[in-house]
C-alpha cells in the first residue's frame, strides 16, 4: 500500500519569487479570505519552526478572531492591499 503525504504548499515558498506568485495568485480574485489565508500559509513557511509548536486548531481559531476582529472599514482596506499587490507582482512578473 502506498502511503501518501498531505499536501502542504507552505514547504513549497522557499524563495521570494514563489511567495511573490503565491500571494499574487492569491489577490487576484479579491477573495478576502482567500488572500488572508494565503498570508498566513506564507508566515507558516517563513517562521516554520514557532509554528509547528501550535497546534492547527490553534491557528485555525487566531485565523477566526482576526476575521473576525476586523471592522468592515479594516476589510476594505486589506482587498485595496490585496488587488494593489496583484497588480504591482503582475507588473513585476511582466518584466
Amino acid at each position: 500500500m502506498v502511503k501518501l503525504r498531505e499536501f502542504d504548499v507552505a514547504n513549497y515558498l522557499d524563495n521570494d519569487k514563489t511567495i511573490a506568485i503565491f500571494l499574487a495568485d492569491a489577490a487576484k480574485d479579491g477573495n478576502l479570505d482567500l488572500f488572508l489565508n494565503a498570508l498566513f500559509t506564507v508566515a507558516r513557511a517563513w517562521y516554520a519552526e514557532n509554528i509547528l509548536e501550535m497546534t492547527n486548531k490553534k491557528m485555525a481559531k487566531k485565523f477566526e478572531t482576526l476575521r473576525g476582529r476586523m471592522s468592515s472599514e479594516s476589510q476594505a482596506r486589506v482587498e485595496a492591499l490585496a488587488k494593489r499587490m496583484s497588480a504591482e507582482m503582475d507588473f513585476q512578473q511582466k518584466r
